[in-house]
């Protein structure tokens, strides 16, 4: 992705400037506004001119530091409206549902990264922060949050073009305990993986949601449907965290790694995850961006994993939404990430943009590893699709 640099383009003029002398000089104008470091008086009656003076400060700043968004960013959110419209429409579903940054940003590039510029812009005219203090923190702010929202959003944009290849005539979710349902939850209270407990059953909804508290009982599917197509269950998981919870019982009917064996068998033997996010950051090079399952009975996609043991996955996905990653990923960890928990029809790299001649050549050597290049083309996950359709 394309950034600005700060010093650079400091003395050019840029727009953000001009927008912000207005800012200052309507405050100046407006001896009832008071801006300090403990607080902010905004009347009423000049509200609405100061907020409007106060945004094109901040659109500005996002087109100056973040050219991309006005792009790729614009693109994508296009892509994923109408990828989302389709879903709905053909299955009859009510919504999608995704986290509330992210949904900013797909909606509206701009809107959703101004939101990261609020307080320093408000720090800046109280006087808290000077005008190279201001470029540096705002501008780490929406190019760091570019990053992770385009990433995301991409690989929302991806999970749902395959989720609709499947032809999805149902959703379900499988409604776990959460640190919000249980405030001690991950506090210490207990061991994690000594609580032992039934996985709950699915139940039917009208929506696709890919939220789920970062803190779980069990780590379900981010999203499972039953697909027409393929006149069985298949489920979608990203952002793999710990369980603090042991299942007592695991579906027999599926296959499971036991994760204590992968830490073993990689050398992935931290003492903890990360203590506050629950992320597997010592199981991160063996664990896909995206993992499909597929089963004839929804409730044996209930459990991804639970404390102890993960599910197989069908097929293992690596999203990669940026150009030249293949220059920065070595091929032998990219293989590991996505063939260590032996995905029964192998795994995809699916990427925006095409690769060089030498990097195709270099997968096309891979058993089981293909890459995709998909831009924003949906008919692309055919090949992958077509792998968890039954037999014709």
């Amino acid at each position: 992705m394309q950034t600005t640099n700060t010093t650079t383009t400091s003395a050019l003029g840029l727009s953000w400037h001009n927008a912000y002398t207005k800012l200052r000089q309507f405050i100046s104008h407006t001896p009832s506004i008071e801006i300090s470091s403990n607080k902010a008086l905004i009347p009423g009656d000049v509200k609405e001119e100061f907020y409007r003076l106060f945004d094109d400060v901040r659109v500005s700043f996002v087109k100056d530091y973040c050219p991309d968004v006005t792009e790729c960013g614009l693109e994508l959110s296009q892509q994923y409206k109408a990828v989302c419209a389709g879903i709905i429409s053909e299955a009859g579903f009510d919504s999608i549902a995704i986290s509330a940054d992210l949904k900013w940003f797909l909606e509206n590039p701009i809107d959703g990264l101004i939101r990261f510029l609020f307080d320093p812009l408000f720090k800046f005219l109280a006087g808290q922060i000077d005008a190279k203090e201001f470029e540096q923190v705002a501008s780490l702010k929406i190019t760091d949050a570019f990053a992770i929202l385009f990433r995301d959003g991409y690989q929302r944009w991806v999970a749902l073009s395959i989720i609709r290849r499947l032809l999805p005539d149902k959703s379900y979710r499988f409604p776990v305990i959460d640190a919000l349902q249980d405030c001690l939850m991950g506090e210490g209270h207990e061991v994690p993986g000594q609580h032992k407990d039934e996985v709950p059953e699915a139940k039917e909804v009208r929506d696709i949601s890919f939220d789920q508290h970062s803190i779980v009982s069990f780590v379900a599917p981010r999203a499972t449907i039953h697909s027409r197509r393929t006149g069985n269950f298949v489920a979608l998981h990203t952002d793999f965290r710990e369980a603090e919870w042991t299942a007592s019982r695991r579906s027999p009917d599926m296959e499971w790694h036991e994760i204590a064996a992968l830490k073993t068998e990689y050398r992935l033997l931290k003492i903890r995850p990360d203590l506050i996010k629950k992320e597997w950051y010592e199981l991160a090079p063996v664990l896909p961006d995206m993992a499909l399952y597929t089963a004839g009975d929804v409730n044996n996609l209930a459990l991804v994993s639970d404390f102890k043991y993960m599910l197989r996955p069908e097929i293992n996905i690596a999203v990669m939404e940026s150009s030249g990653w293949d220059e920065k990923v070595k091929l032998e960890d990219l293989k590991r990430r996505l063939l260590a928990l032996n995905p029964r029809q192998g795994a995809f790299v699916i990427c925006r943009e095409e690769l060089s001649p030498t990097a195709v050549a270099a997968f096309g050597n891979e058993d089981g590893l293909r890459l995709l290049h998909v831009g924003y083309d949906e008919s692309t996950l055919e090949a992958l699709a077509s792998l968890i359709s039954p037999p014709s």
